[in-house]
């Protein structure tokens, strides 16, 4: 991260670098978009209550183990449950191994070669997702390869602005729509039915969290007047964005992780969020779910207070009864905390 003059970089661009290594495992953000939006798709189909994996089914670690073992070889890497650090009988003790969801071979079918799943033409055109949190704009990149409207909200000057190899695609992708709006040059037409373009919104989403770095975060330089100049994407903001959207779907939006979840089991809108950074500084009033933790370890010296990963986790989980896990098929900070709120 660049320096402006002889200013060095403050804690949080600290942490935030240190942690980001890890947020992928290697697997490139493109790659985490696409994974991520098509979850996103199966996700919005368990709303029908024929699915069994519909959300409000209750899995147990002990069952969820012994299918692991059954059927590692179908998960394409959904099954991967090892935690550094944390052995079996303190998962079992974390709130959302009790919410926890193992997608198996049903979700490759979903997702087969043929197309996402039954999802039919009109339900695609209809769909308004935000993106919150999501910088370049990667899972709104495989979205709109899909012909589904997205709108990036994030508070960088940036917001949006894909990596020239991405961006290439993209366009490519919209250079191949003839009049008719048939993607005919494509190999996977059937997927990428009617590629559009995404749109952007440079904004914060739901509020502007206190202590954050507005040079790091935001882009706005030491003479600024006002750094807390950017707008607020709300339910009562005059964009309008969450009041129409489908779902919002946030791809480690560091710290607009909270307002997300909030916002979302607030207005009851579908969402999908993969957490990263903790920022326990900036959030020192979160608190770990009660009765979810050894009583022994917190009244010795412990912290109730939420700083490792698992207890964010635990803290979003704890926010409503229909939120699940599930974790996506790349290594690092990769499970999903979603809900549909459909009984």
């Amino acid at each position: 991260q660049q320096c402006i003059g002889n200013q060095q970089p403050s804690k949080e661009q600290e942490g935030a670098q240190n942690q980001r290594r890890d947020h992928g495992g290697g697997v490139g953000k493109r790659k985490q978009g696409e994974v991520l939006a098509r979850f996103l798709l199966w996700m919005l189909s368990t709303m029908q209550k024929d699915n069994p994996l519909h959300p409000s089914s209750e899995i147990s670690v002990e069952k969820a183990v012994e299918e692991d073992k059954d059927n590692s070889s179908d998960r394409d890497g959904f099954s991967d449950r090892q935690d550094a650090g944390i052995d079996q009988m303190q998962q079992s003790q974390r709130l959302w191994m009790r919410r926890l969801v193992e997608i198996d071979k049903k979700f490759n079918a979903f997702h087969s070669a043929a197309g996402d799943g039954n999802i039919s033409e009109s339900l695609f055109s209809s769909m308004k997702i935000i993106d919150a949190a999501g910088g370049a704009g990667h899972v709104s990149l495989a979205l709109a390869l899909r012909g589904i409207h997205s709108t990036v909200v994030d508070p960088r000057p940036n917001v949006g602005k894909l990596p020239g190899r991405d961006r290439k695609a993209l366009k490519k992708a919209l250079s191949c729509i003839k009049s008719n709006g048939e993607n005919t040059k494509s190999p996977t037409n059937t997927i990428f039915r009617k590629a559009i373009p995404f749109s952007t919104y440079r904004a914060w989403f739901g509020t502007r969290p206190n202590g954050i770095d507005p040079v790091f975060r935001e882009g706005f330089t030491i003479d600024d007047e006002d750094p807390t100049k950017l707008p607020i994407c709300s339910m009562c903001s005059d964009d309008q964005l969450l009041s129409s959207c489908t779902a919002i779907v946030a791809l480690h939006p560091d710290e607009a992780t909270g307002s997300i979840v909030e916002t979302a089991v607030e207005n009851e809108i579908p969402f999908v969020v993969v957490p990263c950074c903790v920022f326990s500084r900036l959030f020192p009033d979160r608190v770990k779910p009660l009765g979810e933790y050894d009583t022994a370890e917190i009244t010795d010296g412990g912290s109730n207070v939420v700083s490792t990963y698992h207890d964010l986790i635990d803290w979003l989980v704890a926010k409503h009864p229909s939120i699940r896990v599930t974790r996506l098929p790349f290594d690092g900070a990769n499970l999903a905390v979603w809900s549909t709120f459909k009984a």
